[in-house]
């Protein structure tokens, strides 16, 4: 498998800068789904669109038991200042927290699977939308597709995160929480060093620090912050 990994480096490349390159806000994420949505079906993989919005959910077999594999789509409303052949083309909206790479790694997972498809089970790939925010609803885009079915009957689930900050080619994983989800202060007032929103990015530093505001606990310990 993993030779076969390394002949498909040059399509996660492309699907990673495409996606980069296209970036789409929470709940916008349409030009990604299609995207997400037609790799899957030439893979082989029976695809479902719209769910929570703008979600795409892949189903590979046929469960029990069902395994559930997932990665978030939706971009950052940050100007992107990196001067590379695949900066985005989108004014004032950026991958800067490496949901283009994430979609990319599940499609390469997901081409692999169908090449080899396990012997029982399911295998069930969620492309989430919204991870970064919430709708008008209050809700984000995982509390969405949880709502429109996308867990059900899922025995275990699994997702990841880049870290930029670790050698290419090294893989972290640890029992238990590893990165933690922020929801406080409920106001918009960013100007005044309010931060809102929903993320499991470390405290999503992105907007906490432009915010004025730094949350840097460990992040594998539960922890809770207040301001004001």
């Amino acid at each position: 498998m993993l030779q076969r990994a390394r002949i498909l480096q040059d399509r996660l490349v492309a699907w990673r800068r495409t996606i980069h390159m296209h970036p789409e806000l929470g709940f916008q994420e349409v030009k990604t789904a299609a995207l997400v949505a037609e790799t899957l079906r030439e893979a082989g993989i029976r695809v479902e669109t719209g769910v929570g919005g703008t979600g795409v959910v892949g189903y590979l077999g046929q469960g029990p038991p069902t395994v559930a594999l997932r990665a978030d789509m939706d971009a950052l409303p940050i100007q992107e200042l990196n001067d590379v052949p695949y900066a985005s083309q989108v004014p004032g909206v950026m991958h800067a927290c490496g949901h283009d790479a994430h979609v990319a790694i599940l499609l390469g997972v997901a081409t692999l699977l169908a090449e080899s498809p396990p012997p029982r089970g399911q295998v069930r790939f969620l492309f989430q939308p919204s991870e970064e925010g919430v709708g008008k609803d209050g809700k984000s885009g995982a509390v969405r597709m949880i709502e429109d079915g996308a867990l059900e009957g899922v025995d275990a689930i699994f997702g990841l995160h880049v870290f930029p900050d670790k050698p290419a080619g090294t893989v972290g994983v640890i029992f238990g929480p590893r990165v933690r989800c922020r929801q406080f202060l409920p106001s918009d007032r960013t100007r005044s060093g309010w931060a809102r929103g929903v993320s499991p990015s470390h405290c999503g530093p992105h907007r906490a620090q432009r915010a004025g505001h730094h949350c840097y606990p460990d992040h594998r310990r539960p922890a809770i912050a207040a301001i004001g």
